[in-house]
């Protein structure tokens, strides 16, 4: 395969590049902020510069729900052009070096769509491309990187129009362009019918999660007891004493607050490595130990439980948290992280955190807590019907993850013309 060096490096033979100056025309946007949108309804849609960065793919199809819409009584300037099918819109701004993120609009007939705040709106005027083909590209990092040298700004990360003139645009053959887009785009649709299969199964998870658990579905017709919590078991703070030098290697292992946030179980293998001296007293975590974070700025982070099923050696708990300890054989340890992370537990939580402008969980106010449990029985039956839901979708999660790591390969390969398609 014959190959040419170019400003972006060795590409094949029949592959061109031009100047992003000579392929495209810059057109008018807006600025009306989220306040001033809505997901409703709207003679327009618009683009917004944080969906680009967040929620829009490469290309995107524009008659999406999540598209919003510019309220009714916003007035649109006559300067403003509507977007057609195949414009590229650039995120000028962002927080890091997501800046300069593209999305190729579709599907533009239904309703007309807008480039809202931040954003730099083209329309090609020089070279032919086939439809996805610029979404793909100047979102790979053979594009993006040629932008980094001209980002601006210490806080907020910025791109000016005029520094994108000399970048530069690759174009293949347009029976290429479409076989390496078609491609791409298969696989984006197994990406995105798997993202659809796992925000389902997480709706019915949730769902029965918050039924299981306050006794509107039942398991069995058995009474369910009340318990002070101090009568089922006994909490245990985490470390003390230690300094920024202790941790990140050392001879054991720690739960971080992040390991315990919206975990119902521990994961083992992210565990970060700690300093623990001779002489020191420190709590160890034991298998069916539950973890509660003790501080957050909201009420709704406070308190958030994780569960430590697997047998970890010489492994502690973070100060962020304390641990909790079953005495009793009455209550099963992945029943009570289900139930403290339900409606119905973070009730409970939310009841005990104190604080005005950071809220705070302790563990005596915790101990003297009052919750009704079903029988063991019914705990481990429904234990188990939420792991087995969770293990699924943690499966689909797995699979999702494999298809992204592929189409990054597949970019690589495809769009720099390393591999080609017959």
């Amino acid at each position: 395969m014959a190959m040419k060096n170019t400003e972006i490096g060795m590409i094949p033979e029949e592959w061109n590049v031009q100047s992003f100056a000579e392929t495209f025309r810059m057109l008018n946007n807006n600025t009306f902020p989220r306040a001033e949108l809505n997901y409703t309804s709207g003679q327009f849609r618009n683009i917004h510069y944080g969906d680009i960065l967040i929620l829009f793919p490469e290309v995107l199809d524009c008659s999406r729900e999540d598209v919003p819409f510019i309220n009714d009584k916003v007035q649109i300037s006559c300067s403003m052009q509507p977007l057609q099918d195949g414009d590229i819109v650039m995120a000028d701004t962002a927080e890091d070096e997501t800046v300069g993120k593209v999305t190729e609009v579709t599907n533009t007939s239904d309703k007309p769509v807008m480039a809202g705040l931040h954003t730099i709106p083209c329309r090609v005027k020089y070279g032919k491309f086939a439809a996805k083909w610029l979404g793909y590209y100047m979102n790979s990092h053979i594009y993006h990187d040629q932008i980094l040298p001209y980002i601006h700004g210490t806080k907020v990360s910025s791109i000016s129009k005029g520094s994108l003139g000399n970048t530069i645009i690759l174009v293949p053959p347009i029976d290429e362009q479409e076989k390496i887009a078609k491609a791409l785009s298969d696989v984006d649709t197994l990406i995105i019918n798997l993202g659809k299969q796992i925000e389902k199964r997480s709706n019915i998870f949730v769902g029965t999660l918050q039924s299981l658990l306050s006794g509107k579905i039942k398991v069995s017709d058995s009474p369910w007891e009340k318990y002070k919590v101090c009568e089922i078991g006994d909490s245990y703070g985490g470390l003390i004493g230690k300094t920024k030098n202790d941790f990140g290697k050392g001879n054991a292992r720690y739960i971080t607050f992040l390991n315990v946030l919206n975990n119902t179980v521990i994961d083992t293998s992210i565990l970060e490595p700690v300093q623990i001296n001779d002489g020191e007293s420190q709590n160890q975590v034991l298998p069916g130990d539950l973890f509660f974070n003790t501080s957050s700025e909201t009420p709704e982070d406070v308190g958030m439980c994780s569960v430590l099923l697997d047998a970890v050696k010489n492994t502690y708990l973070n100060s962020f948290c304390f641990g909790f300890r079953l005495k009793t054989k009455k209550v099963n340890s992945l029943f009570l992280s289900y139930y403290f992370n339900s409606q119905e537990g973070r009730k409970i939580i939310r009841v005990l955190a104190q604080g005005a402008t950071r809220f705070n969980l302790s563990k005596d106010y915790f101990s003297k807590t009052e919750i009704k449990l079903p029988t063991y029985r019914n705990q481990t039956e429904i234990a188990q019907i939420l792991s087995d839901m969770e293990n699924d979708i943690s499966t689909l999660k797995k699979k999702l993850s494999k298809y992204e790591a592929i189409k990054q390969g597949m970019m690589e390969e495809l769009l720099t013309g390393k591999v080609r398609l017959e």
